[in-house]
């Protein structure tokens, strides 16, 4: 946050990128193949290894069915059909007579899945564990025991738990490394380990192993291009648009921001083609962009940095729950660069659009402050900024009152906040 005098408006620093696939988020935990192929009972059959069809199984696909469906649904997006399918599949399962430890890890695999989508980390942690427990008490091959710890190292990040995250995708690629059978799963398992880096504060390391990433699935794309059919080819061109994300991600944190906005417009440009405007995993892509072009400084970048934003909490809105974390931090990101656009305006003196641009981002700091429980540091700059408007404005009343509720969400932050040099500086404002 830049500092100002008590007299000018505060100012909440550049957006911070938000990242994807895992991180920059990486948030796919694991891009390889899971379509309907899981009525063999797991995710065995992708590795290439045959599997018999058990008289449970037999007695029983319409389950499998079912978890398929919720697949699909969660790669359209529509994570509440995604749900309800996933779980009606997991339900037929457990009910079945004699249900065998190896479907089970399937379906809790693809329901790990399911709850990192949504933004239920602690539960895709719990549900993966359970898909590698039961995949061990199956006794199921270590290439496929990999993919379970792919998606479980992700649920691991995304709740900042690096250390294990990082032994389980180390354990991952020795497993995959000698191995031809899962290209795929090798690629996203040595990018997720980059985007671990990534959270880890390891930018180099990050990018080295992105980088490695981004060149194998790039050679996946290559060999296999004129053996894939259309859906699989637009598989691999998603998890190419994953690597450009993160490694945009880590170029703009290297200071590379000509590169990093090369990387993020191919990742936005490849999901808004294969998946439209407003999948989430689009959404995801044009947040982390408008956060490189807002904390470029440029106006022109600015202003197409707020209506990507807009864009981005409009629709995500519609696709997400109220209490995701990306809905939440999109609904931040807005805020923030609405309180930046103010504070450039208001020293324009162009205070009524000030007002507006201040106003809008009240809102959002009410609606995030809601859904969170709890009131931050940035809303009371929020306040107070509009009290300086308002009085630039020669509305003393106003401004007066809307000073007096910065304070008072000030007062119920903690003392350590109270005494920041924000803090302070509300609180010498009049």
């Amino acid at each position: 946050m830049k500092l100002a005098a008590t007299s000018l408006l505060l100012t909440i620093s550049s957006l911070s990128l938000l990242s994807s696939a895992a991180a920059a988020k990486p948030q796919h935990v694991s891009t390889v193949k899971h379509e309907s192929s899981v009525k063999h009972g797991s995710t065995a059959q992708q590795e290439g290894t045959t599997q018999h069809e058990t008289p449970d199984t037999a007695q029983d696909t319409s389950a499998e069915e079912k978890i398929a469906a919720g697949e699909q649904a969660r790669r359209q997006g529509n994570y509440p059909q995604a749900q309800s399918q996933i779980k009606l599949g997991l339900s037929q399962i457990q009910n079945s007579q004699n249900p065998s430890p190896e479907r089970l890890a399937a379906a809790y695999n693809y329901l790990a899945l399911l709850n990192n989508s949504m933004g239920q980390y602690a539960d895709s942690e719990q549900n993966a564990r359970r898909a590698l427990s039961l995949g061990r008490q199956a006794k199921l091959s270590e290439t496929i025991l990999a993919r379970h710890r792919v998606v479980l190292a992700n649920a691991l990040r995304q709740q900042g738990k690096y250390p294990e995250a990082q032994s389980n995708l180390e354990k991952a690629i020795a497993t995959l490394k000698p191995s031809n059978h899962d290209k795929e799963l090798f690629a996203t398992a040595t990018n997720n380990l980059g985007a671990l880096y990534f959270w880890m504060g390891n930018y180099q390391q990050a990018i080295t192993i992105l980088k490695r990433g981004l060149a194998l699935r790039l050679a996946i794309a290559a060999g296999d291009k004129e053996n894939l059919d259309n859906e699989n080819l637009d598989n691999e061109n998603l998890d190419i648009a994953n690597s450009y994300l993160d490694l945009g991600c880590t170029e703009f944190k290297l200071g590379q921001n000509a590169k990093a906005k090369e990387h993020l417009s191919l990742a936005l440009a490849i999901r808004k083609n294969r998946l439209g405007d407003d999948h989430p995993e689009t959404l995801n892509a044009m947040a982390n962009l408008a956060a490189l072009l807002d904390a470029s400084g440029a106006a022109a970048d600015s202003q197409k940095s707020l209506n990507l934003l807009q864009q981005v909490v409009k629709s995500g809105g519609k696709k997400l729950d109220a209490h995701h974390p990306d809905l939440i931090r999109y609904q931040q990101e807005y805020a923030e660069a609405l309180t930046n656009q103010a504070s450039r305006l208001s020293t324009k003196g162009q205070q009524q659009q000030a007002l507006e641009a201040i106003q809008q981002a009240i809102k959002l700091r009410e609606t995030t402050s809601k859904t969170l429980g709890h009131k931050d540091i940035s809303y009371a700059i929020a306040l107070a900024n509009a009290a300086t408007i308002l009085k630039r404005l020669g509305k003393p009343q106003e401004s007066k009152t809307m000073l007096i509720k910065a304070k008072t969400v000030l007062d119920g932050l903690p003392q350590s906040v109270q005494q920041s040099p924000e803090g302070k500086a509300i609180r010498k404002s009049n």
